[in-house]
């Protein structure tokens, strides 16, 4: 019997089924409350030694796989998320640090609404992350050198104006403090669709998502955030066998300072 239950839930088909009705039949916001049930019932499954997530400190047998990425049973923190986190937890410092994050994943809304000495704001115009505000990238209803720290974590390749947006990421930054940003990369040149002339089709080809309007080259990525301004610090992780937090393999983050 418990075999069969163990392989019922480790089933990644059931498992996908069994968020896709939940997503269609309950509203996000009501998702949001209810999946930490969920998932704690679910998680309970996945005990071991083997992983953890940075996030919320599961110990995992295994992580959940889906397509290219690792799932946690407990948050549903993937890869990239983890990672994020682990850079952000070393930028919370000081007590009152004021945060603007863009489109959260819920693991990471969850984590940094819940610190009461965070002045977290998050935001999203899409309507598909959990939010507090609904602020344009391109031109932000927020005063000059508000955040301390902000969160643009694969945005800017949906962003037609992604110069637009970088310099208001600047200007609402204050002095001293610090963004971090992250896209999709590619080898050689950008390629980019600003006036969305491309089908779905050849996007999804050439950026790997209908949505995206480009994709980066590091180094472009790097010049524009400096013509808005930053100063680019270059974060490239390179993950050895023992990876227990199953971090994507090779990854770079760009940690962008405002002097």
């Amino acid at each position: 019997m418990e075999k069969s239950l163990k392989e019922f839930f480790n089933n990644r088909c059931m498992y996908l089924l069994i968020k896709s009705l939940l997503r269609k039949i309950i509203s996000p916001r009501v998702l949001y409350r209810v999946e930490p049930v969920f998932r704690n019932a679910y998680s309970m499954f996945f005990r071991g030694p083997n992983f953890k997530c940075t996030l919320c400190g599961f110990n995992a047998r295994k992580f959940i796989q889906n397509e290219h990425d690792f799932l946690c049973p407990a948050c549903g923190s993937i890869a990239r998320t983890r990672r994020l986190y682990s850079v952000i937890e070393k930028e919370i410092t000081k007590d009152n640090l004021t945060v603007l994050d863009f489109s959260p994943s819920r693991p990471i809304y969850r984590k940094l609404k819940a610190i009461k000495s965070l002045n977290y704001f998050s935001t999203d115009l899409s309507g598909d992350f959990i939010s507090d505000f609904t602020y344009d990238i391109t031109q932000l209803d927020i005063p000059d050198n508000t955040f301390d720290l902000i969160i643009c974590y694969h945005i800017l390749e949906h962003v037609p104006d992604d110069e637009k947006a970088m310099s208001e990421l600047y200007r609402v930054l204050k002095h001293g403090g610090k963004a971090i940003i992250q896209t999709p990369f590619t080898e050689g040149l950008t390629h980019e669709d600003k006036n969305e002339q491309l089908s779905v089709t050849e996007r999804i080809s050439l950026y790997g998502q209908a949505d995206h309007v480009r994709i980066y080259s590091i180094s472009d990525l790097k010049i524009r955030l400096e013509r808005a301004g930053f100063t680019i610090q270059l974060k490239e992780f390179k993950e050895t066998p023992l990876n227990i937090h199953l971090y994507k393999t090779q990854e770079t983050i760009l940690i962008c300072f405002k002097h």
